[in-house]
């Protein structure tokens, strides 16, 4: 949960006020908002800290706004590719920035400065400059929320995208290996708005197991209901259930019951 605030179901409107200096474990250094409603003006979210995603702000199925603020020195401090959102991540429904900056935040996975998982966004008027990805996405990430299956589409009005802007709104000078101010593809033409659609360079999901059909591998056990397994209302809980061969354990640590945890993940082990 947030390090700062914690916002679920409700309206939350931040004036003049500054986040500041906050970690946490798992999502939302500064902010965690979740199906509810915020709105920042004249504010200051900077350095905090998380270990997953959304190092300033972590938003999900929620309405974010930020007008006139500063998203700044936020990150996450995941060591892998699956941690995202150095400044924001945002989760589902709608993101709107105006007259914002977003600047000096770091992620080791996508999105320095922000990412977009199946949502809306529309950033006006805003500088994302000078964060950094150790993936992709340096400033921008736009891309799809493969747990939902929900697309994400951003216009950028008044805010141009390159490394030597003409104008005093921009996303440039960010850093990553891939994309490094925008992942995602947008519009190759001049004018505006400039819509940026989700990155699909990568495949998406798993591959099939090998050898095919899974029966055929030596190592197969059987099948387990996770839907069945995993809602629990004790993230720790495990259960033990007899499959072919031999006997194994399944602990679910993140229950899709738990509405602040995106996704599960399991452990499967065998029981001595």
């Amino acid at each position: 949960m947030a390090g700062g605030i914690t916002n679920d179901y409700g309206s939350l409107t931040i004036t003049n006020s500054t986040v500041s200096a906050n970690h946490a474990q798992g999502n939302g250094g500064g902010i965690y908002s979740w199906q509810g409603l915020l709105t920042l003006t004249g504010s200051y979210i900077n350095e905090n800290q998380v270990s997953d995603n959304g190092g300033g702000i972590y938003s999900l199925n929620n309405s974010l706004t930020l007008t006139q603020s500063y998203v700044l020195d936020n990150k996450t401090t995941g060591d892998n590719q699956s941690s995202s959102g150095g400044g924001i991540t945002a989760v589902g429904n709608v993101l709107e920035l105006s007259a914002s900056h977003i600047t000096g935040n770091t992620t080791n996975g996508y999105g320095g400065g922000l990412v977009l998982l199946g949502c809306n966004g529309l950033i006006d008027q805003t500088i994302i400059t000078d964060n950094q990805a150790s993936y992709k996405g340096g400033g921008l990430a736009v891309e799809k929320d493969t747990e939902t299956n929900s697309s994400s589409l951003t216009l950028i009005t008044h805010t141009e995208i390159g490394d030597n802007p003409r104008g005093n709104y921009f996303i440039g000078k960010n850093i990553a290996p891939v994309s490094s101010n925008v992942l995602g593809h947008s519009q190759n033409v001049t004018g505006e708005p400039i819509i940026v659609q989700e990155d699909t360079s990568e495949i998406t999901g798993g591959p099939a197991p090998f050898p095919y059909p899974p029966e055929a591998n030596q190592h197969y056990l059987g099948t387990v209901n996770l839907d069945q397994y995993c809602h629990a209302h004790d993230p720790q809980q495990a259960w033990s259930l007899q499959v072919p061969m031999q006997r194994i354990c399944v602990v679910c640590y993140c229950p899709a019951s738990k509405p602040f945890i995106r996704s599960r993940s399991i452990l499967i082990r065998p029981v001595n």
